[in-house]
């Protein structure tokens, strides 16, 4: 069975359901209306988002569907602002209060949350950070954070360390940063540990900081780099080495592996090849797999992903979608269909949505029992297989209050949101929780207590788990799992402590770039893992110290095939055997798990999604920790409501069209830069030659592509020969134009582009919304200048990563237009030279539409004469009315366009962008606002506005 046809209709409940908002005489957004259905031949119910503003236009109190239908209820989120117009307290029914105070620049100085805690910094004379002191409530201040700079000498400059952090004590230990490239990316770093767990209070005095370090040199990782800043080598604190080649267009091409000691390098991925969008079609594993994956032409969805080992298929997913791009069924073609226990048991998944997109039934198999659950299996000894049903019930806030499970294993349940806040608690034994139990259940932040029952969880003043107990005991020695982190948030240690009589067994993980060590000392063990991403597949390669286990050799590589989320589903050893199958359910509970041996089986710890799980059950995704039992998040987002105002939510209740990479906030955005150059002017491209060679430089990290549309593209190919980027696109004849010759926009750009050659510019106003909707990324104009260097309002983007969710569209701050004298902010626009989003977007294919829809009336108003007739009306508003033909252009394809669509379409990017007008030059902005611009608006961090245009 090599093809599936699986027909599937949009149902129903989605009909009818529009999305409504309400505006105040000033613009703002005061009320957005969705129209709920989960089932068909159901009237829609309203849902209700409602938000208040000041005299000023700041958003004051905002308001769920939820919340909305209780006129007493506190609204999900609060701000009070200073009398300068700084946010001076937030308070959320999820996370609870902040209080900040900032200094003259606008930077933080003093803050405390509702649970007592403080943090307050200190800064050098060039508002660098210093120290960073924290205090509990009844506690005393300890410096959690020590951080020094490189001087402007001899000594630091032969390293490139002037200006750069080259120190950082942190909770973990200390990070050193020896070694700087030439554009600033790190390629040589040294992690020390501290002597133990406990909190640091970093000394003043450098040696005193030494000796808090554990014995040794430390762990160092090093990079290497090639002339585009491409990262080519990178050994790790063990000394392996992974290769990396990319082919012409600085796109991956192979990685190679050699462990220290071996005399020669070991492909573990070749011949990786990619479609015009840059996704992955093809890829050959180091174990002779062959992965490919095909992709609907319309759109870029994955419709099938196969992996084959000779002719025998280990994986044939197969997905089909509705309208809105829900995910309605993946088969997979290489299991056969079963016949157990009087039922057919079909390797198909279908899913059903409610009119918000969230999930609301699934079907499947599984295999295991009640009593069991989804226990281990072996090959050989396989567990009864059977079919399931899951269905869930939301409350309007989005909290999925009921998972009832039909089938062998036992996962329904229940739970009860708080009153007035997306608190949830489990209904236990057909007891519901009270409003007691809420007040025991989280802390003042939102943080969760209790895992279960018994099992009480501990976190630290950053709001970061630290410890579980999982068994606690009168004596005090109890059980438990801790967690150190770094500066950044990310996890570096974890350790598993478990009494036994007089013994105390310790179970460790350290994590290092590329590299986890993980030591025993109730077994000796003391093994290193060497992790390798390897285009779509992982590479995790098992090289002990100690004597391995038995049946498994020394230097194992398991080779990790994922599903479109990234769940890991087969694990296969250097000869393509399999070592281990999973299955999951939608929100990643297993509902299979099978492999050739337990102790081998066991050393898998990437799971759903591509995520480390703990020994407590929990899934650690980087800034938060997810419950996969109760499909929530065990803390609020730290992101704040830049996710929605539900703070546990996951995914949007959409587990099978999206993942979270970091439980924060949404995915990072392809990292291609998109420019385009359109017309017979070689010289004028010439003329911004400098300029995409530093966009290269400043954004080592991305790709930079040229789209070239030229009726003459012989004469731009001696300067296309002085170009860095990755690589050029000629568009005409091309797969991407002819599907912009089919798009509504297109008749726009045939008048713009050839009825007179100063209009071309509004041409390419058309044309970047449709080339980011097919490939998702960056676009920018080619003179909009990249920064090369980090200042308190400005980056250099290198390879920092822009995280959006599937709809949004991430701009510029705002500037004021060319035609406005004004330079009051009530007179700001949203400028269109640089924006982000992800492919397949539905707010630019909503802006395409608006654009043909103006231009067409415009064209029919009879106001402009297609003089030349060739149905170019761009020209005779050119010849006829100059004084307001950039007005006129833009408020059909350009900026005024682009901003009028986003402020309709996204209500929160709406309520920042009135609040950011409200600003003064002389009054101090609160680091709360700031922060939603760096996520809403971040390309202002990293891109200046060129000079083709006017913009300020």
């Amino acid at each position: 069975m090599s093809e599936l046809n699986i027909q599937s209709s949009m149902p129903t409940i989605h009909r009818f359901t529009p999305k409504l908002i309400a505006t105040d005489p000033n613009g703002l957004v005061v009320r957005s209306v969705d129209y709920y259905c989960a089932e068909e031949k159901t009237a829609a119910a309203p849902r209700t988002n409602h938000t208040v503003h000041d005299w000023a236009g700041r958003a004051v109190a905002q308001r769920d569907p939820r919340v909305f239908l209780e006129a007493l209820a506190p609204p999900n989120s609060q701000t009070v602002y200073t009398l300068s117009g700084a946010a001076l307290s937030t308070t959320s029914v999820d996370a609870g209060w902040r209080v900040a105070l900032l200094g003259e620049a606008g930077h933080s100085v003093h803050a405390w949350d509702g649970r007592g805690s403080q943090r307050w910094v200190r800064y050098d004379t060039q508002l660098r950070p210093e120290w960073v002191f924290e205090e509990a409530v009844g506690g005393e201040a300890v410096c959690m954070e020590r951080l020094g700079y490189g001087l402007s000498d001899q000594a630091s400059a032969e390293h490139n360390q002037c200006g750069q952090l080259i120190r950082h004590d942190d909770p973990a230990g200390t990070q050193l940063f020896v070694e700087f490239g030439l554009h600033g990316a790190v390629l040589e770093q040294t992690r020390h540990f501290l002597n133990d767990l406990t909190q640091p209070d970093w000394p003043e005095s450098i040696a005193d900081r030494d000796r808090m370090w554990e014995p040794g040199e430390g762990a160092t990782s090093r990079s290497h780099l090639n002339a585009a800043g491409e990262v080519i080598k990178q050994t790790d604190a063990k000394g392996h080495r992974q290769l990396f080649s990319q082919n012409l267009d600085g796109q991956l091409r192979a990685v190679h592996l050699q462990l220290k000691g071996d005399p020669s390098a070991k492909t573990l991925v070749s011949g990786i090849a990619y479609n015009a969008h840059g996704q992955t079609e093809r890829e050959v594993t180091g174990n002779g797999v062959i992965t490919t994956l095909k992709y609907d032409a319309q759109n870029g969805r994955l419709i099938r992903l196969l992996a084959q080992r000779g002719n025998e298929a280990l994986q044939d997913l197969h997905h089909e979608y509705d309208a809105k791009g829900n995910v309605l069924s993946i088969a997979d073609a290489a299991l056969p269909t079963r016949y157990f226990a009087n039922q057919r048991i079909e390797p198909v998944n279908y899913y059903s949505y409610d009119s918000q997109s969230q999930l609301i039934e699934a079907t499947g198999w599984e295999a295991g029992s009640a009593s069991k659950g989804p226990q281990f299996a072996t090959f050989d000894d396989p567990a009864p297989r059977a079919n399931y049903r899951q269905r869930y019930r939301y409350d309007a806030g989005g909290n999925l209050l009921e998972l009832i499970h039909e089938g062998p294993q036992s996962h329904a349940h229940r739970l009860l949101a708080a009153a007035h806040s997306n608190h949830c608690l489990p209904v236990l034994e057909g007891v519901e929780p009270g409003e007691d139990d809420f007040r025991r259940g989280f802390d003042g932040n939102g943080n969760l207590l209790n895992l279960q029952p018994g099992q009480a969880l501990a976190w630290d003043l950053r709001n970061q788990l630290c410890e579980v107990r999982p068994v606690e005991r009168d004596s005090g020695l109890n059980d438990r799992e801790r967690y150190v982190y770094g500066a950044d948030g990310m996890r570096l240690r974890k350790v598993r402590e478990t009494h036994t009589n007089a013994r105390t067994l310790t179970a460790e993980a350290r994590y290092l770039p590329n590299l986890e060590l993980r030591t025993n000392s109730g077994t000796g063990e003391v093994l290193q893992v060497i992790s390798v991403q390897t285009g779509r597949c992982n590479v995790r390669v098992l090289h002990w110290e100690s004597e391995p286990p038995k049946d498994i050799g020394n230097d194992q590589y398991r080779y990790g095939l994922n599903d479109h989320l990234g769940s890991c589903s087969l694990e296969l050893d250097s000869g393509g055997e399999l070592i281990s199958q999973e299955r999951y359910h939608p929100f990643g509970s297993t509902a299979s798990f099978a492999g050739r041996g337990e102790t081998e089986a066991s050393y898998k710890t990437v799971r759903y999604s591509g995520k480390e799980r703990d020994a407590t059950g929990l899934y650690y995704y980087g800034f938060r920790y997810y419950r996969v039992g109760w499909q929530r998040w065990i803390n609020p987002d730290p992101a704040g409501s830049a996710d929605g105002l539900n703070g546990y939510l996951v995914v949007g209740n959409n587990p099978i069209a999206f993942r979270d990479l970091l439980g924060m906030y949404g995915e990072a955005i392809n990292k291609d830069i998109h420019l385009i150059w359109a017309g017979e002017n070689p010289a004028g491209l010439r003329g911004n030659v400098a300029n995409m060679n530093n966009t290269v430089e400043q954004a080592d990290g991305y790709k930079v592509y040229l789209h070239l549309e030229s009726r003459a593209e012989d004469t731009f190919s001696e300067v296309i020969k002085d170009l860095k980027i990755h690589a050029v696109d000629y568009m005409n004849g091309g797969e991407l134009f002819e599907g912009f010759n089919r798009s509504p926009v297109a008749t726009i750009y045939q008048d713009f582009r050839f009825g007179h050659v100063k209009n071309t510019a509004f041409a390419v106003d058309a044309l970047r919304p449709y080339v980011i909707d097919e490939l998702g990324g960056i676009y920018s104009d080619v003179d909009d200048i990249y920064y090369d260097k980090d200042t308190e309002t400005e980056s250099r983007l290198g390879s920092t990563p822009l995280m959006a969710l599937p709809d949004q569209v991430l701009t510029l701050t705002p500037v004021f237009p060319p035609w406005e004298s004004s330079r009051d902010f009530s007179a700001l626009k949203i400028n269109n030279s640089s924006f982000a989003a992800h492919p397949n977007n539905a707010v630019l294919k909503e802006l395409m539409g608006e654009m043909a829809s103006r231009y067409k009336a415009v064209a029919e108003s009879g106001r402009y004469k297609d003089i030349m007739g060739l149905g170019h009306i761009g020209y005779d508003i050119f010849m006829s009315d100059p004084g307001n033909r950039t007005k006129i252009m833009t408020s059909m394809v350009g900026p005024q366009v682009f901003e009028d669509v986003i402020l309709r379409s996204d209500p929160e990017f709406n309520a920042l962008f009135t609040q950011y007008k409200t600003l003064k030059p002389s009054v101090q902005v609160d680091a709360g606002f700031i922060e939603k611009v760096n996520i809403r608006m971040p390309l202002s961090r990293f891109i200046e506005v060129g000079a083709l245009q006017t913009w300020m």
